[in-house]
């Protein structure tokens, strides 16, 4: 076993009261995979509180949005993540709910690493910087970044001069998107390195021991943001074309879902069960493609046409050109073409040989980071 531990910061449950999938399978997948390198790993419990704006409304109205968002999650589902967590996350024994408390009682370890997913995307968080995401706290040996995202390549650039000074901290950064390592390397006031890595989902090679099985058995599955009824028309048409049973996952049902099926998953682990079950997938989520990939689900990736936060196109083009999956990404609601898609064979040998390469890449330079301490 190294000697040297690690904390890694990211988001890993509650993001403005909601609860994400993918960013608690991305924040355990990295700490599986640090874990599996040698290092003793903790996931640092940090689920900020709202940070107060220039005037009062501002900062109530936060926190009256983040208070409905989480009032809607179901208390199974709730339960579901933190079992999740506790049992395989590697989550620190103190909970931190500001930059002040990281400050005044930082989690002892020898390397900080701030983690994947969109943590350096201001505009998540209404705009404000959160620099504990940035690791200013503590005094490790070493801090380094993995795969750490600024979302859409138009971040705000209030806070250009500050992120540049936080990030020149760094030994080693590595970025999820090209876009990405094309701004820290804007802001960075020197030559350092950036390197593009991909996400901690694909670094874990075997999930099995993580899923809870589901009925998804004979589905065309939909996994989708803000569901539209134009999506859920063509995905009950695109069903009966396949001969397969029309589902969305979802918390409760809503008029929009008439005649599918409702699979209502409460942890990670069923959330996994459900794309590991189904027949195909349709999706218009990063987590949701990467994982159709992972399992070799037939899928339709839908882009967005929406810009700001929910803009994910970057994130999914980069990880489609990665993979050699560009022909599963679609902007029509189109029965007929999402038939042809799902029909039409993938070539999964050759995504598992694109993987293997990235995941290698990806591997080699964490390995080194985790090393190499030059602070």
């Amino acid at each position: 076993m190294n000697n040297h531990s690690v904390a890694i910061i990211t988001f890993h449950l509650w993001i403005n009261g909601n609860l994400n999938y993918g960013a608690t399978l991305q924040a355990f997948a990295l700490a599986r995979v640090v874990a599996e390198m040698g290092f003793p790993v903790q996931l640092i419990d940090y689920i900020p509180e709202p940070l107060p704006a220039n005037d009062v409304f501002r900062s109530v109205y936060r926190r009256i949005f983040r208070w409905k968002v989480s009032r809607r999650i179901p208390a199974a589902k709730r339960k579901g993540f933190e079992e999740f967590l506790r049992t395989h996350g590697y989550l620190s024994r103190n909970r931190y709910t500001s930059l002040e408390a990281l400050r005044a009682n930082p989690p002892e370890a020898d390397i900080y690493l701030a983690g994947s997913d969109q943590i350096w995307n201001t505009q998540i968080f209404h705009g404000e910087l959160y620099r504990a995401y940035f690791l200013d706290f503590g005094t490790p040996k070493a801090r380094i970044s993995y795969a750490s995202s600024f979302g859409s390549a138009n971040n705000e650039q209030k806070y250009d001069a500050e992120i540049g000074i936080l990030l020149s901290e760094f030994s080693h950064l590595a970025v999820r998107e090209s876009s990405g390592a094309e701004i820290a390397k804007r802001l960075l006031p020197g030559t350092q390195q950036v390197e593009t890595v991909v996400d901690p989902t694909l670094l874990l090679e075997d999930y099995t021991p993580f899923v809870r099985s589901v009925d998804a058995q004979g589905c065309l599955l939909a996994y989708l943001f803000h569901p539209l009824e134009a999506e859920v028309d063509t995905l009950k048409k695109t069903a009966r074309n396949l001969g397969l049973i029309p589902a969305v996952i979802s918390d409760s049902p809503s008029a929009v879902f008439d005649g599918c099926r409702i699979i209502s998953c409460n942890s990670p682990a069923e959330w996994l069960g459900a794309f590991q079950g189904a027949s195909a997938v349709v999706t218009n989520s990063f987590h949701g493609t990467v994982f159709s990939t992972l399992f070799e689900t037939p899928f339709v990736s839908l882009l967005s046409d929406e810009q700001g936060i929910a803009n994910r196109n970057t994130r999914v083009l980069n990880l489609a050109s990665k993979l050699g999956v560009e022909n599963q990404l679609l902007n029509q609601y189109d029965p007929e073409l999402w038939t042809e898609k799902l029909r039409a064979p993938i070539n999964w040998e050759a995504v598992r040989s694109l993987l293997m390469e990235e995941r290698s890449q990806s591997k080699e330079y964490l390995a080194r980071a985790l090393t190499e301490l030059k602070n």
